[in-house]
């Protein structure tokens, strides 16, 4: 009994020294670091590995240290054991877990009674739909010595900006802007959650895309950071450019940070799909999501001069970029039908302010819209934006959002700053939205010819709804093909793959093409790895030239990879 007080001790001892420093350091890193920010991401990719070994060392060497001085000197553990009683609770009050958890406990009628459904709602646009631009600016503020975007003209900006909680970190701002919904982040545990981000949910790019528009959204560093690439898709792009693409389609722009490609060269890929966007006979959204003041790594362009020798530096060179780049739209010939909206995503971390306001210019709208003092929050983007670009709507409203243009009062102005906790309560109206409609959500991009290998991140993408990269091994459970012709023989389906044995040493695999299982098998963690399948496809499972692959396991999984496969080659032939 003595032994198992002692171990209980040094366990609970090291498991709230771990949260405390893991805390701690994230706090240093970030700033201001939320439980639901560390939920989201521990089931993502892309974090510069600097910045996970210095997590790792942070949380891990001083608690090892205290565990040290906990099993050897056994009259402190008193006050040891306060210690780690008393960190314990400063985490839980820096991460806001206790709000988190009474959220859900707390149910609020606010989407009841104020949220305005999309699809209910009739979008009147203009004869000539109009093209938009959204420039989102990585931590952004409106801060006195920018200049060089305020300064160009036809463009116009919003004071009375206020943050919602939990909005600090880009995927949650840009869930609000584009769907006026607050992001509430629930542990995903398998694919299918991972597949749906907020499905139900309605956003203003659906409603362009809806409406014959196409879209195309670029960010510099990786889409499965923050299952960004997984909202994109299901909200309202045709396209989503990364750095998995970025890196093998633009092998001349060399990453300059550990994240991903620098500003100066995304924006002259921006250019590029600008100018092909505007040359089809379609109206077009094109959005896209600066890197380089991304902190705590942001980057200097090499051409900008080094005065404060600080952030500030880096600021003003973006600024300026952002400036040329806004310049260049406005010498095209399609700027006159243009609307393009600078947007800095969230204040910076670097001061936990209340008053900041992110960096906001609108350039070129519709002529009827004229500027309205008004308190407000990044859930009043959506119907500020559609406005912008001419489409009327009832009540100019738009999910929790209210235009900024508009005379009656936003949320904010009504509910005022308890706003922020409502909306993050429980209630059944934002449950409709996390409702899994959509198992699979298949691309069917085509196949490129029989028996070409598509395990690569940029072919891989097109096919595969959700993938998660572990090691150089691309994990997933379901792809999607348009074949190359139609096929009135059998297939071959030919693989190599890896599988993560976690809570048992046995796991059984099955596939299935277009609903029918065409091969089942159980692997052993035993057994020498990759394991290959061959397996035939029957002419008649395949009609219209659509195949939709699922793999199956038995596996419950914690995580996506254990519930997936990890694919190494993969082709497709005619028997």
């Amino acid at each position: 009994m003595k032994k198992i007080k002692t171990l209980s001790y040094i366990l609970f001892v090291f498991v709230a020294s771990v949260l405390f420093f893991a805390t701690f350091t994230a706090t240093l890193i970030w700033g201001k670091f939320s439980f639901e920010q560390a939920l989201i991401h521990t089931n993502t990719t892309g974090v510069p590995k600097v910045l996970v070994y210095k997590m790792l060392a942070g949380a891990l060497l001083p608690s090892l240290v205290l565990l040290s001085l906990a099993s050897f000197y056994k009259k402190s553990r008193r006050i040891i054991l306060l210690l780690s009683v008393i960190g314990l609770i400063w985490s839980a009050y820096k991460t806001s877990v206790v709000q988190y958890v009474l959220n859900n406990f707390q149910e609020t009628e606010i989407y009841k009674n104020e949220y305005v459904y999309p699809l209910k709602t009739t979008f009147q646009f203009p004869a000539q739909k109009r093209n938009l631009i959204v420039l989102y600016m990585e931590s952004f503020e409106d801060l006195p010595y920018l200049k060089e975007i305020e300064a160009l003209p036809d463009g116009v900006s919003f004071d009375g900006f206020w943050q919602l909680p939990d909005s600090s970190y880009t995927i949650s701002a840009m869930v609000q802007g584009f769907c006026a919904i607050p992001y509430i982040v629930k542990p995903a545990q398998n694919f299918e959650s991972m597949q749906n981000f907020l499905s139900k949910a309605v956003c203003y790019p659906e409603i362009l895309q809806n409406n014959g528009y196409e879209t195309s959204f670029l960010k510099a560093f990786e889409l499965d950071f923050t299952r960004t690439g997984t909202f994109l898709k299901l909200h309202g792009f045709n396209e989503a450019i990364g750095k998995e693409t970025l890196d093998e389609s633009y092998p001349t722009f060399v990453p300059k940070s550990s994240w991903g490609l620098a500003d100066r060269d995304l924006y002259e890929i921006a250019k590029k799909k600008i100018t092909d966007l505007s040359k089809q006979k379609k109206p077009f959204l094109f959005a896209m999501l600066t890197l380089d003041t991304h902190f705590p790594m942001e980057y200097l362009d090499e051409k900008c001069a080094n005065q404060f020798h600080d952030e500030r530096d880096v600021n003003i060179c973006a600024d300026q970029m952002a400036a040329d780049f806004v310049r260049w739209i406005q010498g095209q010939d399609f700027y006159e039908n243009t609307t393009v909206v600078v947007l800095g995503d969230h204040p910076s971390y670097l001061s936990e302010d209340e008053n900041r306001q992110i960096f906001n210019r609108f350039f070129n709208m519709a002529p009827e819209n004229l500027v309205k003092p008004h308190q407000w929050t990044t859930l009043d983007i959506a119907p500020t934006i559609l406005n912008a670009i001419g489409v009327k709507m009832p009540e100019n409203a738009f999910g929790l959002g209210r235009s900024i243009f508009a005379e009656k009062p936003t949320l904010l102005e009504r509910y005022g700053k308890p706003l922020g906790r409502e909306i993050r309560k429980s209630s059944p109206e934002y449950a409709h939205f996390e409702e899994k409609s959509i198992k699979n959500n298949p691309l069917y991009k085509p196949y490129p010819v029989w028996g070409e290998n598509i395990v690569s991140a940029e072919k891989l993408s097109k096919f595969a709804t959700f993938f998660k990269e572990v090691m150089g091994v691309f994990y997933l459970d379901t792809l999607s093909f348009t074949l190359p012709e139609v096929s009135t023989q059998t297939l071959i389906l030919d693989f190599d793959f890896q599988i993560m044995f976690t809570a048992k040493d046995k796991k059984e695999i099955k596939i299935f093409a277009n609903g029918t299982e065409i091969a089942s098998k159980v692997y052993s963690a035993f057994e020498k790895q990759p394991f290959h399948i061959q397996a035939k496809i029957p002419a008649n499972v395949v009609k219209d030239k659509k195949l939709l692959l699922e793999i199956k396991s038995d596996a419950l999984g914690f995580t996506p990879v254990a519930s997936g496969i990890g694919l190494i080659n993969f082709s497709i032939d005619p028997d």
